[in-house]
């Protein structure tokens, strides 16, 4: 009797195994493969891409399919997410009669206007800090007025830049760091946030981001393969009521305007959303352009300091871009299920 009981709790433990790792494989199926994007509105995209490419040693990549001429993906290494660069629309796409673009106060680029909730800065990675600030400013790139240092590792080298648009650029000094084309790298995302907790609980709950640093007013978080660092306003000294808080229906800045992840299973994190307290702004479904079908479906939402947050899938690519613009030899379209794995060496590298 006791040996049939004891079966029959290896059995019972088994199956309660099986129902374990299905829901992780469940979870896993939901969780982005990649982070996909930083979309800057430029008000000059040509000037923006220039900056990137001569000062970080970006590379421009290959849209798949058909293009879309009014964004270009910038990349600083290869298999990594681009700053990707547009003007504010409307674009080619935006529905004729639409006045989401028009009612809107644009708000010009100044040094003085950094103090608004969303992207507060964006980490480049150097291999020696001191040649990096250097060479910039040799080629005269500007000092931001503000040191920002990394929360969680206080005592590492960094320098902060303005960047396009006085976007600010935090250069880190990582001597062990994989180079990029030009020995740049991205680093890291700074944000700024109005309540670290909230924050952190709505990266957790929708993207399964890993809290890996924490105190009482900044955090840091590992999304998918991307660090984040997330600071209220006195965590950088900052004023808290001279910030602003975003509003996408009455005004639109020069800087970052979304942030996006890579899904490989769309319907899967549809249905994991859906399990959460949160809600898509957009909801996923195919891109269209001019009325013709993409390899893209994409749905927005909104973080809690309302930082548009983008969801893409792109037909038969999972992993970062490595196809270049220039290449002579591309690959046709990719189609559904097909591994769009290729490298720079097998496509047109620049030399």
């Amino acid at each position: 009797m006791i040996k049939r009981l004891h079966s029959a709790s290896f059995i019972m433990f088994l199956f309660a195994g099986f129902l374990s790792a299905c829901s992780t494989a469940n979870s896993n199926d939901a969780k982005p493969t990649i982070f996909e994007d930083i979309h800057y509105f430029a008000t000059d995209p040509d000037a923006s891409a220039a900056f990137f490419r001569k000062h970080f040693g970006a590379r421009l990549m290959a849209h798949p399919g058909r293009p879309q001429d009014y964004v270009g993906f910038w990349a600083l290494r290869s298999g990594e997410v681009p700053l990707t660069v547009s003007p504010i629309g409307p674009y080619k796409t935006t529905p004729p009669g639409s006045t989401f673009w028009s009612n809107k106060q644009i708000i010009p680029p100044s040094p003085d206007d950094n103090s608004y909730y969303g992207v507060y800065a964006v980490g480049v990675a150097t291999p020696s800090l001191k040649e990096a600030v250097g060479k910039l400013t040799a080629e005269g790139v500007e000092l931001s007025r503000q040191h920002i240092s990394l929360p969680h590792e206080q005592d590492r080298p960094t320098q902060t830049i303005y960047g396009p648009d006085y976007n600010m650029f935090t250069l880190v000094e990582r001597p062990d760091m994989r180079p990029g084309y030009r020995g740049f790298g991205i680093d890291h995302v700074h944000l700024l946030v109005r309540d670290k907790d909230e924050t952190v609980k709505f990266y957790k709950d929708v993207f399964f981001g890993e809290e890996i640093w924490s105190n009482g007013n900044s955090a840091v978080l590992k999304i998918v393969d991307m660090l984040f660092i997330l600071s209220e306003p006195e965590a950088l000294e900052l004023d808290r009521t001279s910030v602003e808080e975003r509003d996408y229906i009455k005004k639109v800045r020069y800087g970052v305007g979304h942030i996006g992840w890579l899904s490989t299973d769309m319907q899967a994190f549809i249905d994991h959303v859906d399990s959460t307290d949160y809600k898509f702004g957009v909801r996923p479904s195919r891109f269209y352009l001019q009325g013709e079908r993409t390899v893209y479906t994409l749905g927005l939402l909104l973080s809690p300091n309302v930082l548009s947050t983008e969801i893409l899938q792109e037909d038969g690519r999972h992993s970062a871009r490595t196809v270049f613009a220039n290449s002579t030899d591309l690959p046709p379209p990719p189609t559904p299920g097909l591994q769009y794995h290729l490298t720079p060496e097998e496509y047109g590298a620049e030399k």
